[in-house]
């Protein structure tokens, strides 16, 4: 089953296998600023859990 992201700016609503990790990466970008979040969400693409890709494209389209 593939992560389903719907992002906005004030909110956050993940299903799927890397919903947890993604939900953290979200966090990480709202508490500590948007450097921090991009760590998280290349760090989730470069593991593979998923949800790290579609955080990318959410933040940069």
């Amino acid at each position: 089953m593939r992560d389903h992201i719907k992002l906005t700016s004030k909110s956050l609503e993940v299903t799927g296998p890397g919903a947890v990790k993604v939900a953290m990466a979200w966090f990480g970008l709202r508490a500590f600023g948007i450097l921090a979040g991009l760590g998280a969400a290349f760090a989730l693409a470069a593991t593979g859990q998923g949800g790290g890709l579609d955080i990318l494209n959410h933040l940069t389209h």
